[in-house]
């Protein structure tokens, strides 16, 4: 989970996205790498996908330090892919 972190603060997100990916397999329960997972597939712009993800990162994290930056970029994508903001 360190690793992930420090690829993700370094802007490294396809290696970011790996460690995510290895971590989720062994506990699918922590959020942040949802959050990681969010970030990458929204680089990609896949997203519907992006919005599935940073949607689970809000569900499992409430307090996390992120939650407004990612509450924000899903309600942007929202927005972009059906036009209108979510209801919060």
């Amino acid at each position: 989970m360190e690793q992930m972190a420090l690829y993700y603060r370094r802007g490294d997100i396809v290696t970011a996205e790996r460690f995510a990916n290895q971590t989720l397999a062994m506990d699918s329960s922590l959020a942040f790498p949802w959050l990681i997972k969010g970030i990458a597939e929204d680089a990609k712009q896949n997203v519907e996908i992006a919005i599935q993800y940073y949607q689970r990162f809000i569900d499992k994290a409430s307090n996390h330090p992120d939650v407004p930056r990612a509450r924000k970029r899903l309600n942007d994508l929202t927005i972009q892919s059906r036009g209108e903001p979510l209801t919060q």
